[in-house]
């Protein structure tokens, strides 16, 4: 019975994820071209 219930987490893990990294990739892709001297004042 703890089997069934591991198979339906580990399967709605991955699309959380995978959710969460086009986020930030696409924030850091506008930010670089849209302020590229932000980043340098950030450091």
């Amino acid at each position: 019975m703890k089997n069934r219930r591991t198979t339906p987490i580990l399967h709605r893990a991955p699309p959380s994820r995978l959710r969460r990294i086009p986020a930030p990739v696409v924030h850091r892709d506008r930010v670089s071209g849209d302020s590229s001297g932000a980043t340098h004042v950030d450091e």
